[in-house]
Parts: C-alpha cells; sequence; structure tokens
C-alpha cells in the first residue's frame, strides 16, 4: 500500500499494542477523512467518532484532508476518478477551478480555505501542475521541473502560505508562491510543519529512504523501504509518521516506533493530538480488503465494517 492554524500533534514514544476499541476521552470529537468502496466506486466521506458522513459527488469521489473550525467542518478531495478539485463543506461541495482536464485537491488550511493540488492542462495526467486555490481562486505554482508538479501538504502560518511539494525527482517547499528546493536525489516533500521560525518538512529520497529537512538541511531517518505522510512540531520534538517495510510507524526526533495492525501491510497517514490523547490515521490490509482505522495511544480503532476504505487525515476538537 503504498490543518484554521496549522495542528500542533505528536505521538507517544511508548510500545503500543492493540487491545480492541478504544473510547475517546470525554468532549473530545475525532474527524477521519477518506473514503471507502462499494457497488464498484469508491466515495468520499469522514467518520465523526466512528460515524461514517458520505459526501456527494455522484462519481468516483475521495478525500484527502480534513479541517474543522468552530461548527464548520472541510474536507479537500477529488472526484470523478480523481479529475476535478474540489472540496466540502458542511457536505456541499465546492468544486475549484482547473484549466484543461480537472485535477486533484490533497491539502488543505482552514485559516481562509486554502486548498492545495494540482491541475492537468493537457488531460490524462501526464503534466500536473502545482497551485493552490485560496476561497475558491486558483493560484499557479513556479514548476519544480519542466517534467510534472506536485503538492502534498500546505501550512498556513500568520500571514505566510508554506506548501510542499515535488517535481520529477527534486523534492521543494514554497513560501508565499516562491519555490525553494530542497536536497536529495529522485525526492519528494509530502508533508509540512512550521514552528517558530522553523520549516520542517518530511519526505523521501532515492524512491524509498525516509529524511525530513530542517530549514533546507536534511536528516535521514532509519527504515527500509519507507513511505512519509505526515510531520508535527511539538516544542523541540519531530514527529514524522508513515511506515517502513510496508508497517505502520513513527520517528520520534529519529528514533523509529512501530505501530502494530496484524500480519499485513499498514501505513499512518496523518497525526494530531488533543490533551492526553495521541491520535494516529491510517490503513491496514485485512485480508484482501483495506481497512480504515485510527490507533489512539496506541489502541487501534476500526471505522468502516465491510469492504474496503482508506484513511487520509484526522482533525481532533476539543469540546
Amino acid at each position: 500500500m503504498r490543518k484554521n492554524k496549522p495542528l500542533i500533534a505528536g505521538l507517544l514514544a511508548a510500545a503500543l499494542s492493540f487491545t480492541g476499541y478504544a473510547e475517546d476521552e470525554p468532549g473530545v470529537t475525532v474527524y477521519v477523512a477518506g473514503w471507502y468502496y462499494q457497488d464498484d466506486t469508491g466515495t468520499a466521506c469522514y467518520w465523526k467518532n466512528g460515524t461514517r458522513v458520505d459526501l456527494p459527488s455522484d462519481a468516483y469521489s475521495e478525500a484527502n484532508a480534513i479541517v474543522v473550525s468552530g461548527a464548520d467542518v472541510y474536507v479537500a478531495g477529488s472526484y470523478d476518478s480523481e479529475e476535478t478539485a474540489c472540496y466540502w463543506k458542511n457536505g456541499a461541495r465546492v468544486d475549484l477551478p482547473t484549466p484543461g482536464y480537472g485535477g486533484r485537491a490533497r491539502a488543505l488550511s482552514g485559516s481562509g480555505v486554502y486548498v492545495a493540488g494540482s491541475y492537468d492542462p493537457i488531460g490524462h495526467r501526464p503534466l500536473p501542475k502545482a497551485c493552490y486555490w485560496k476561497n475558491g481562486i486558483r493560484v499557479n505554482l513556479p514548476p519544480a521541473s519542466d517534467y510534472r508538479s506536485d503538492t502534498w501538504a500546505i501550512a498556513v502560518y500568520g500571514s505566510d502560505v508554506y506548501i510542499a511539494g515535488s517535481g520529477y525527482g527534486t523534492a521543494c517547499y514554497w513560501k508565499n508562491g516562491a519555490r525553494v528546493d530542497l536536497p536529495g536525489n529522485n525526492a519528494e516533500a509530502k508533508a509540512i510543519a512550521v514552528s517558530g521560525s522553523g520549516v520542517y518538512i518530511a519526505g523521501d529520497y532515492d524512491y524509498s529512504k525516509a529524511c525530513y529537512w530542517k530549514n533546507g538541511t536534511k536528516y535521514d531517518l532509519p527504515g527500509d523501504d519507507a513511505e512519509v505522510n505526515a510531520i508535527a512540531v511539538s516544542g523541540s520534538d519531530v514527529y514524522i509518521a508513515g511506515s517502513s517495510d510496508d508497517k505502520a510507524c513513527y520517528w520520534k526526533n529519529g528514533t523509529k516506533y512501530d505501530l502494530p495492525a496484524g500480519d499485513g501491510d499498514s501505513v499512518a497517514k496523518a497525526i494530531a493530538l488533543s490533551g492526553s490523547g495521541v491520535y494516529i490515521a491510517g490503513n491496514y490490509e485485512d485480508g484482501d480488503a483495506t481497512k480504515a482505522c485510527y490507533w489512539k495511544n496506541g489502541t487501534r480503532v476500526d471505522l468502516e465494517e465491510n469492504g474496503s476504505s482508506m484513511a487520509n487525515a484526522i482533525a481532533v476538537v476539543a469540546q
């Protein structure tokens, strides 16, 4: 198998084990965005404390990011075989304008409605172009390569907009539209967090080596055949979530910790923290199906019993 103000999140460096279904602490609402597969199509959705809320699309769809701002729930994604970028606000779909042949929305910030993604100027997705939308207005980003550019994560910090992405082997981020390339061969930047004067970006290079960059300096992470999907910074601690050897894991300050999820492949996709609760959204294989789940302090919570499903993002709100 292969964020309002950015949410400060962390992971516990502890021995973790699955013991069943976890009850969330009183006053906490857990939102997980993704999709489920049923009747030969995928349907974008989010789960609120385990109850699924379908998102309208009239076609194949998926949800990639979620932000909760007051009473409003924003979910970014795409539909129609991933050819139309969109977001949903409280279940109402808003299509995002793209020239040419559509695009994808992969990341979201609720400070204003900022959505990061890409669009296809000539169709069939051979040459995606990096962009973001602010309140529905598309802003093109300087390409990371002549061949293709994608964005994967966004953080709005004060008046500054940071977006992480890549272009055909070149990892980069954009600050207010200006591109900053990152060292590493065949690299991708997949997640971003901003804390004080530090810009932290997580990704990989040489196709399967996990790393993160702090203000442009690369730090390698242990593990083989790695995939990196999320980063969070809490004080001096840097937390990164993903997988190694097809097993869900996270790294805290460079030390890797595995997340148990059975004998099949698994991956951690997103992280969030509320009070004493550490929440990690992800997926694991169960026979021929992929199952959406999250771990709370190491206890796995399954989200969809039937068919296949996928969890791509998480938000935790304390009442």
